[in-house]
């Protein structure tokens, strides 16, 4: 019978000394925090994948349920960012709001929605002119200067309403909704995004919208845009609108989750 030996046997043992525990948990909590933080890169990722393909338009229940991820990796997100200790504040610090406020139900943004358009009924009709080539936002006459496009469903002022309320509801622009409105429309090169943007919803080309929020975002966060409307609103006013936006600006995620809702919002309805 042959006999055998322990590897061990025959060698030295090594004189490294094992980390000390408090060390070992450190690395072990550092790598648990790297895996979450791609667990939650990957979540992302696939929510953004998730958007309705063009031409397509999903359920309210598909859109309830896009809406509720969202929600989820947004809190996903803030606990991870405190875990690793980068600074972010929904509350006082920052916003004055609540989760619930900032990251909205679906059932929620349908009621912000459905206020938004009662304020935009304020403007006449005659605002809304149909024409073919998209809904855009461009100066004439009657104030807004809202023109809607033939080819969505309605062809008339009540949709270019909704369409506007839909992504002013998720932005959190209730309170200068107008102001935003006027120096839109006194902005030529801000009337061709918003063409752009509508020509979009038109042909339910949801990758195109995705593209074109993106580049309104970097709009209304740009000094001119921002010193245009301070001066319309007021510092004050300005300053506490653009908490509640930014907060919506999530650790790791940016502006995906945002801009995911606004999509799944428009596509619900608008096709």
């Amino acid at each position: 019978m042959t006999e055998t030996t322990r590897p061990t046997e025959g060698k030295k043992r090594s004189t490294k000394r094992r980390p000390a525990p408090e060390r070992r948990g450190g690395i072990e909590s550092t790598a648990r925090l790297a895996i979450k933080q791609a667990q939650l890169i990957d979540r992302v990722t696939r929510f953004d994948a998730w958007l309705p393909a063009d031409g397509t338009r999903p359920s309210r229940a598909m859109v309830a349920g896009a809406f509720e991820e969202a929600r989820d990796l947004a809190r996903s997100s803030i606990s991870l960012a405190g875990e690793l200790g980068i600074p972010y504040n929904f509350g006082e610090g920052m916003a004055g709001e609540s989760f619930d406020t900032l990251f909205p139900t679906h059932e929620e943004f349908l009621r912000r929605e459905d206020e938004l358009v009662n304020a935009l009924r304020e403007f006449p009709d005659v605002a809304f002119a149909p024409v073919t080539q998209g809904l855009i936002l461009l100066p004439v006459t009657a104030s807004p200067g809202l023109i809607l496009a033939d080819t969505l469903p309605g062809a008339n002022a009540e949709g270019a309403r909704k369409w506007i309320a839909k992504i002013f509801a998720l932005f959190g622009f209730g309170e200068i909704f107008k102001a935003i409105i006027d120096v839109l429309e006194a902005d030529a090169g801000s009337a061709l995004l918003m063409a752009n943007l509508g020509k979009a919803i038109a042909e339910a080309s949801w990758s195109l919208l995705k593209k074109y929020l993106k580049i309104l975002i970097e709009l209304i966060f740009s000094k001119p845009f921002l010193k245009k409307l301070a001066e319309k609103v007021g510092e004050s006013v300005l300053a506490k609108v653009l908490g509640k936006v930014f907060a919506k600006f999530v650790p790791f995620l940016g502006w995906a989750l945002l801009i995911g809702q606004i999509v799944w919002g428009i596509a619900e309805q608008f096709i």
